[in-house]
């Protein structure tokens, strides 16, 4: 079988990608006609490549759908590409493999898959709602794999049909969505280009400053190999003359290109201009002139059709008007034009309604049908002659006879499926655009396709050869049918399937051997592989490959697992078995699912690597909890989720600390998918399962005091009083809060040898960002001065506060945190060591602890414990240190004389034994809040000084070594009280809530926009734009959305509007502060006649609606937390007699 596969050069890999409900499976079911795969009668309607249940039943594609299809294809003489290829004789067979990919939002996942494993993308537009953002986010992701696209304008039918547009005001149309895509796609490039040149500044302006960008040398996918900038800009620049636009109509199987258009205009006589020159004209604003056989200038309100009009719309438009007219001239109705139909006055022929039909001899069909049949016909003389344009009645008749076409649609489909082939379009694009996989690897996807380097200076020089080897074979994708030679293949994800869509009864009777074990052998689907033949042949059964995960480190000696594998070629739902199949070609692999990694790249040497990756930044959206109804089950769910895992890399599954197995998927529509999938695939149908409610993540963050920034030294002894998250249960039940004031806190170290003074402050995303990258930026200005006077920074310009920054930086965490250390902390001024003689207690200075405060205290109890709460020491060499670093702490002089030994050998131990804990603390302190046990997010913690407990030797050498420390203290024990010490400083600022927002966009109607204005209002939405889509009724908005709010959103929407509105599309834009304080209750008169007095219910509640106390006690009850509002005993003096209904 694997002999019927070509050379890379006669092979193509593309996939169709576009917005949902655009047309891609339905081109894909005439492209498998073509093929014979099926039928001429249900091409365009069977949906061939959706061969899921759900798919079928709602109607969108889930998982993208691979099959090879064979084309004849005949270049043009003047092709550069057949001029390389001598002794073709009249055509080449070309094998074009075929991806359909999803085009909902949920399922994103697949279409990347698609896009890394294929050289082209056919990008499909509805020429009736246009460019939309799912448009958008493809073609980014397509030039960013280096792609060659193809535009294909699909339901030009539709023009005429649904819109009623004229012949120009359709060509208007057309002419105006090409361009918008060109202009979306030219500013795609630029910005892109933009973005590089900036980012060579700045890295050359941080060589120049001596700072390392970890990126530097991390550019791989960006390179364009020998693809220059005019040559990239071409590429993508959408030009009908030149072959790369297609105009279909996938409904009916109808198509052209203008370069076909303009050899069957030619041939015919009906232009006579020579191709090369006629489709310069074809496309733009032109007009021909029968008379003089010259082409003049068309203009906008010239009523007189443009070239395209005449003879690329007018045929279809005659067409489908001579069928329409046939249809009502009957007496029937007219199904074509919904606006018009035609309702027949003929009382007689009503009852005869069920035997009339459409025949060769109706009026409309022998006149109208058969002059427009032959206008611009590209549909091949070598055809067959069934597939031919009828040229009598006669056969105009058989043709219908034959394709039993009796109703509008049909006919059309029989009639122009022979006018204007499709299939003989769009294959054709794809082999004259689209590059072989040769030639991609070479010169137009270097990047993408290249494997990752390896680490030269630590590898043998006989590796380092040899992975050379393999990287040039990769390169120009080396074909040789010798078992020995270098082979490599990418495997780019994973699927599943059942056993009656494979054809290997070897395997069956293998898994049937297994008996079971481990779930193989029983109903729970098969997993195999979709992988590309990089270079060599690969091969079943007989070579053991070696599999390099996405994270293989060749610096270290990691074991390389070694498999062997099965072949299958992929026919859709069909997987046939193969026994080699050479490079460029595309196939499924089995044998790979005990590895457990999503992506893989196969290869006959040990010195291969991981192909690059590309990663999309997708996150999940949607999570619940999974749990077996039985424990005995639980086993059973756990291999389930494994296989889900690997089967679909947008799902991910994590396992927490409380036994919790969390399903994270990017919608409702993959969540739901993804929990049939598991039932009824991976694990079987007898296992019943408890579905949790989707869980939402939020942050918890802070905001700035209303005085922080005023004076730094007043705001530090500031005696203000706590706040009330600090007064009430359980939140001032937090270790450490009796040494925490005004976003300080005050940490020891278990022992009492370490004191660590931290402070938290807000952290915008752009000062957060810039940290990150070390770059400056202009728009943190203001956060910068800001943050300046809250740390006390004596510098002038933002750049210098920059600077400032990144030099005391000590981390900067992914989730918008960062930790720093002060400049007394960094110089070693605000260090300090407490010396202890042996008779000495050998500890810093601590507090003598309170008791915690609660509401009901009164001023004077407040008074008795404050005057408790200092107590006499032993000695007060400890209460001296520490007064001293809070008054150096507060801005004390800095340059006052020399470090003494004491605090010398202090800074010097803190420096070398626990300073590497600091980070270890700052990500534990961030993990989990104080408020609900969620992450910190937008917080930067200060380190701004530290005493420890030091021994002093009796007899002294006036060195450092007079001095040790008085406890042995791990790296442990200063972690833990750095997370202490964060929770308690967050715990005594302003609390915030930060919740996730998702970036809405759909379409709606003139009638639906106030219930779609209404819901958003309802779910805190805010609309970002509204736009009328050019040429329809139709809008498109543009809105944010809380993820606590996004549930059950496109159901209300549809119930509302009455489906007015589309489904929306929901990606997640960023992290939004939720401005509400959770723990204000209303204290003045004002407040009080506004929202009510405070309602203390033995809960000490507000009784107020309050979004983001509401949020974190959903989130700690989930969690299991004590909550707040919970009641243990209601009135539990009282005795009840509860009836108990019968």
């Amino acid at each position: 079988m694997s002999a019927n596969l070509p050379l890379p050069s006669n092979t193509r890999l593309v996939t169709i990608a576009a917005h949902v409900d655009h047309g891609k499976t339905t081109l894909a079911d005439s492209l498998c006609e073509h093929n014979g795969i099926i039928s001429e009668r249900l091409a365009g309607t069977v949906r061939y490549l959706d061969s899921m249940e759900e798919e079928q039943r709602r109607g969108i594609t889930i998982r993208s759908s691979a099959i090879g299809l064979k084309h004849n294809y005949k270049p043009v003489k003047g092709n550069k590409k057949v001029e390389q290829q001598k002794g073709q004789g009249q055509g080449q067979q070309m094998v074009i493999h075929l991806i359909d990919s999803p085009g909902h939002v949920d399922f994103s996942m697949e279409v990347s898959s698609a896009l890394q494993i294929c050289d082209g993308a056919i990008l499909l537009v509805d020429v009736v709602e246009g460019m939309c953002a799912r448009t958008q986010s493809i073609l980014r992701e397509a030039y960013s794999q280096r792609l060659v696209p193809i535009l294909v304008l699909n339901k030009i039918d539709r023009l005429c049909t649904d819109l009623g547009l004229t012949l120009n005001e359709s060509y208007v149309r057309i002419r105006n969505v090409i361009e918008n895509v060109n202009a979306a796609a030219s500013n795609m490039i630029r910005s892109a280009r933009a973005q590089a040149l900036d980012r060579e500044y700045d890295l050359t302006l941080n060589r120049q400053n001596g700072v390392h960008h970890d990126d530097e040398n991390n550019d791989n996918n960006n390179d364009c190999g020998g693809v220059q900038d005019d040559e990239l800009e071409m590429i993508w620049n959408f030009d009908p003359g030149r072959g790369n636009v297609v105009f279909t109509s996938a409904l009916f199987g109808w198509g052209f290109t203008i370069p076909s258009l303009a050899r069957a205009l030619f041939k015919s006589n009906t232009i006579h201009l020579k191709p090369p020159l006629m489709r310069q004209y074809l496309f733009g604003d032109f007009k021909y002139r029968t008379d003089n056989g010259k082409v003049i200038k068309w203009k906008q309100n010239d009523d007189s059709p443009t070239m395209f009009a005449e003879y690329g719309l007018k045929p279809m438009w005659d067409i489908m008007m001579g069928i329409s007219t046939a249809q009502t001239s009957l007496g029937l109705e007219s199904v074509l034009f919904g606006g018009n139909t035609y309702h027949p006055q003929n009382p007689d022929l009503q009852g005869a309604k069920k035997d009339l039909k459409i025949k060769a001899t109706t009026v409309g069909m022998a006149d109208d049908v058969m002059g427009a049949l032959h206008v611009g016909c590209t549909t091949s003389l070598t055809a067959a002659q069934s597939l031919q344009v009828p040229k009598t009645i006669q056969e105009l008749q058989q043709v219908l006879n034959n394709s039993n076409a009796s109703c509008e649609v049909t006919i059309l489909r029989a009639l122009l499926r022979r006018h204007r082939p499709l299939s003989d379009a769009v294959l054709d694009a794809v082999c004259d655009v689209c590059p072989s996989p040769a030639e991609a690897s070479s010169k137009f996807r270097i990047g993408p396709l290249s494997l990752v380097p390896r680490v030269e200076s630590l590898s043998d020089e006989s590796i380092n050869v040899e992975y050379k080897k393999v990287q040039n074979a990769v390169k120009h994708c080396i074909h040789s049918s010798d078992p020995s030679a270098i082979t490599v293949a990418h495997c780019c994800k994973f699927i599943s399937t059942d056993r009656a869509h494979i054809n290997d009864p070897e395997l069956f009777s293998h898994l049937d051997s297994l008996g079971g074990e481990d779930g193989v052998g029983t109903s729970a689907g098969i997993i195999l592989g979709v992988a590309r033949v990089m270079c060599g042949t690969l091969c079943s059964k007989d070579i053991e490959y070696y599999c390099f995960g996405p994270k293989h480190n060749d610096s270290v000696d990691e074991h390389v697992p070694k498999r062997r594998v099965r072949l299958y070629l992929l026919m859709g739902s069909a997987y046939i078995r193969v026994n080699k199949v050479p490079a460029g070609h595309i196939c499924a692999v089995y044998g790979l699912e005990e590895l457990q990694l999503k992506t893989m790249t196969l290869s006959s040497s040990p010195s291969g690597m991981h192909l690059n990756a590309f990663n999309q930044g997708l996150q999940p959206l949607v999570k619940v909890n999974v749990e077996a109804v039985s424990n005995s089950d639980t086993a059973a769910l756990e291999k389930g989720l494994a296989k889900l895992s690997l089967a679909d890399a947008a799902v991910d599954i994590i396992c927490t600390a409380k036994g919790e197995r969390i399903l994270a998927c990017l919608g409702e529509i993959h969540l739901e998918q993804s929990i049939i999938d598991l039932r009824n695939v991976y694990m079987g149908n007898d296992i019943e399962l408890r579905i949790s409610k989707p869980i939402v993540d939020f942050r918890e963050s802070t905001t700035w005091f209303h005085n922080e920034g005023d004076d730094f030294q007043q705001f530090y002894n500031l005696d203000s009083a706590p706040l009330r998250q600090t007064l009430i249960p359980p939140y001032c039940e937090e270790d450490g809060l009796l040494f925490a004031k005004n976003g300080r806190s005050r940490a020891i170290v278990s022992g009492r040898g370490i004191a660590l003074h931290i402070r938290a402050l807000p952290l915008s995303s752009q000062i957060h960002s810039c940290l990150k990258n070390k770059l400056f930026q202009e728009t943190c200005s203001d956060d910068l001065k800001e943050l300046a006077k809250a740390l006390n920074m004596k510098k002038d310009t933002p750049v210098e506060i920059f600077e400032k920054l990144i030099e005391l930086t000590a981390a900067v965490h992914e989730n918008g945190n960062a930790i720093i250390e002060s400049e007394g902390m960094r110089s070693g001024f605000c260090v300090k060591g407490v010396a202890c003689r042996p008779k000495e207690p050998k500890e810093v200075f601590v507090p003598k602890a309170a008791e915690p405060q609660s509401l009901a205290e009164t001023d004077t109890s407040k008074e008795e414990k404050l005057e408790e709460k200092e107590v006499a020491v032993k000695t007060n060499i400890a209460k001296e240190e520490y007064e001293d670093t809070k008054k150096r702490i507060s801005g004390g002089d800095m340059q006052n004389g020399e470090m003494s030994l004491k605090d010398s050998k202090t800074f010097n131990i803190w420096k070398n034994e626990f300073k590497g804990s600091l980070i270890g603390g700052f990500q534990s302190g961030c993990s989990s809040g104080p408020l609900c046990e969620e992450s910190v997010r937008g917080v930067l913690i200060v380190l701004e000084g530290v005493e420890i407990a030091l021994f002093e030797r009796r007899k002294k050498t006036g060195t450092e070594d007079d001095y040790r420390i008085a406890h042995p203290i791990t790296g442990g024990m200063v972690v833990a009280a750095l997370r202490t010490g964060i929770r308690t400083a967050l715990l005594t600022r302003p609390a915030r809530l930060m919740e996730g927002h998702l970036k809405l966009t759909l379409h709606s109607s003139l009638s639906g926009l106030g219930p779609l204005y209404e819901v958003l209002t309802k779910r805190r939405g805010k609309v970002l734009s509204d736009t009328m889509v050019e040429g329809t009724d139709l809008i498109s908005i543009e809105a944010t959305l809380p993820q606590f709010e996004s549930f059950g959103l496109t159901s209300e929407l549809m119930k509302k509007s009455s489906g007015e509105v589309t489904a929306p599309e929901l990606i997640f834009s960023s992290w939004e502060m939720l401005d509400e304080d959770p723990f204000w209750i209303p204290t003045s008169q004002e407040e009080r006649e506004d929202y009510g007095e405070i309602v203390v219910n033995g809960d000490i509640s507000t009784g107020i609606a309050n979004n983001a106390l509401k949020f974190i006690r959903l989130v700690r009850n989930r969690k299991g937390l004590i909550v707040d509002s919970h009641k243990i005993v209601v009135a539990a003096e009282k005795q009840r007699t509860l009836a108990r209904k019968k």
